[in-house]
């Protein structure tokens, strides 16, 4: 976003983007309410230029991704890399890693990538079932002590006395 807004001209812009949050894959959705309300841009001139702009660059099929060092320094900037020529070397190291990473993944066994998926589903799984039978587990102790409680409350109020409260216990967690 910042390298858009500098593009067009109005770099005294960038900050008041950044500082809304607002991200490439918003400006689409960007409208002159927008521009005023959310970013303080009143200037009409100003504001028919970035709309413009946005339904040039949405309606191009053309868009060659791979030109671009990086979509929205927004992150970088967060992180403190506020110097043009940092952020573009931050942005090569990203893109040669990523090359690299797919290079090594391409190079082991195709299936690799499958297997650590499965491996990790399972586990997520094997945790999912975990949690679960915890929870029952809990549930039941809750209601057991819960029906017990009933039980020998009602038994107190007619002056009986409850008999075989184990017994009840038992056949709930057999349940």
């Amino acid at each position: 976003v910042q390298h858009w807004v500098e593009t067009l001209g109005y770099p005294q812009y960038v900050q008041r983007f950044l500082n809304s949050g607002i991200r490439g894959c918003m400006l689409p959705g960007m409208t002159v309410d927008t521009l005023e309300q959310e970013l303080g841009i009143y200037g009409k001139g100003h504001q028919s230029m970035m709309l413009q702009s946005i339904k040039r660059t949405c309606a191009t099929d053309d868009i060659d991704a791979d030109s671009l060092p990086f979509l929205d320094n927004h992150a970088l900037l967060q992180l403190g890399v506020t110097d043009s020529r940092d952020r573009a070397r931050v942005a090569d190291a990203i893109l040669w890693e990523v090359e690299r990473t797919r290079q090594v993944v391409e190079e082991d066994d195709p299936g690799i990538i499958h297997d650590r998926i499965r491996a990790e589903m399972f586990g997520v799984v094997e945790q999912m079932e975990s949690d679960l039978s915890e929870a029952i587990e809990n549930a039941l102790s809750v209601t057991t002590q819960s029906l017990l409680t009933e039980i020998y409350s009602q038994a107190a109020a007619t002056g009986k006395t409850a008999k075989d409260g184990f017994g009840i216990s038992r056949a709930l967690q057999v349940l």
